[in-house]
């Protein structure tokens, strides 16, 4: 039996489902609670998850995030995720992956400020974060 006739009788077999309750939801629904009741088992009903929010620095690093793509219009994100990626190699010596979030925004920093010297006509980059790291472009260039 291939996947499409497998799909196809659960297909069947649900719409005869709902027929029997004349497509009536309510109906459905009751039909369901009862059986499950009938059928001896404990239902757990846990709370609702809440979601936990955004730290303040995971917001800096979107906030950061959507400025650099900003002052980058031509970039798409991917691009710019793989640019940013190569950076982080470069300036702190960890790929995306497996970077913590103050050296992402420490990276991102660094980005904003050496696209900004660009967009200023500035000749000298900003300062490097380790060592002697090239601009993303020189190390894009060695690589």
């Amino acid at each position: 039996m291939t996947d499409a006739e497998v799909l196809q009788q659960v297909r069947d077999a649900r719409d005869a489902y709902a027929h029997s309750h004349g497509y009536d939801i309510d109906a459905i629904s009751a039909d369901l609670r009862a059986k499950a009741a009938a059928g001896g088992r404990q239902v757990v009903r846990l709370p609702p998850r809440r979601p936990t929010g955004l730290s303040p620095e995971q917001r800096e690093a979107l906030s950061m995030l959507a400025e650099v793509w900003a002052l980058s219009p031509e970039v798409r994100f991917g691009q710019l995720m793989a640019h940013l990626d190569l950076l982080g190699d470069a300036h702190v010596g960890k790929r995306l992956g497996s970077i913590e979030n103050e050296e992402f925004v420490a990276v991102l920093e660094h980005h904003l400020d050496e696209l900004k010297a660009r967009q200023e006509g500035r000749e000298k980059p900003p300062p490097e974060l380790a060592g002697n790291a090239p601009s993303v472009s020189q190390y894009a260039s060695e690589k």
